[in-house]
Formats: structure tokens, sequence, C-alpha cells
């Protein structure tokens, strides 16, 4: 499967909530992309090996990063209306979704006002455990539709959307 293949309709699904995150998440997905390339990101059968590339490289260096809070980053800026999110190791790791989304709750809970959407990039995805732990407090943050969260995988298949509130 191309990587690619699949990121117009995921596109789409974010774009019907809130068209600026899917305009981050199209620049985002583009740029690992590029980025793999560059960096020969790909296994030995062909395949994309998103491993290979790390934040600081698909950080885009020509936007102005003002627009959008990183995490992880800095935690003392300021309150942006977006937010993208980078769980870029493994499932149960600090610097994984579990870390990851964590930080991402504190961040919602101290921004609720002002962040509008949230784009979660994710290396790893285990469904029961999101459900089980995580679902419930994304589902109540997206009650306010103002809010927007998108959590995509990046695999050696591509890009998949794991949720997107409804």
């Amino acid at each position: 499967m191309e990587p690619n293949r699949g990121t117009d309709i995921i596109f789409q699904q974010i774009a019907e909530k809130d068209e600026k995150l899917a305009r981050l998440f199209r620049e985002f997905t583009d740029r690992l992309l590029q980025e793999s390339k560059m960096k020969q990101g790909r296994l030995d059968n062909g395949i994309f090996d998103p491993l290979k590339i790390g934040i600081k490289d698909i950080l885009i260096p020509d936007h102005d990063s003002k627009d959008f809070n990183i995490i992880p980053g800095e935690y003392d800026t300021l309150c942006l209306k977006m937010c993208v999110c980078f769980a870029f190791d493994k499932w149960q790791s600090k610097k994984g979704f579990n870390g990851i989304a964590n930080k991402t709750i504190d961040y919602w809970l101290s921004c609720y006002r002002i962040n509008k959407g949230t784009l979660i990039l994710s290396y790893a995805w285990d469904d029961l455990d999101f459900i089980k732990k995580y679902k419930n407090r994304f589902d109540q943050y997206t009650l306010d539709p103002q809010h927007t969260v998108a959590v995509i995988l990046v695999s050696s298949t591509g890009f998949s959307l794991q949720y997107i509130n409804r």
C-alpha cells in the first residue's frame, strides 16, 4: 500500500469538522513522506518506515510555529487555537501515546476556551487501551462542538484515522 493512499479521505473527514486542522494534517503527513524519501525511510521491501523520522525532521521550518502548540514541547507557552501532538514512541512510553495523551489532556484543561483543534500523530495504537483509558475523556472534551480531535496512526502502510469526534 502506498503511504499516502487514503490521506485525501482522512483530510476530508477532518475538514468536515475543522478545515484548519485538516490543513495541518496535510502539511505534516506531506512532510513525513518528504522526509522519508530524503532519509530513505523505507524498509527492505520498499514499505514506508516511519520510525526513521523524528519530530524535528517534520517540523515545518518555514511555517509559523506560533500558529499552534506542539506537544511534547514548551508547556509555559500561551494557549493557541491549534495543537499538534507527536506520540513517536511505543504506546506505553512517556513519548508514546499514553504519555502524550496525558499531556494533551492537561493542555486541554488549561486551554479549554482557546484550543479548538488537536491533531495527534502516533507511531503506536492500542484500540482496547484507548477505549478503556482515553476515549471517554476525548469524547467529553469534544462534546463542545468547537473542539475537534483527530488521532492519526502513522505506520508502514501509511496513515489511518483512529479517532475523530462525532
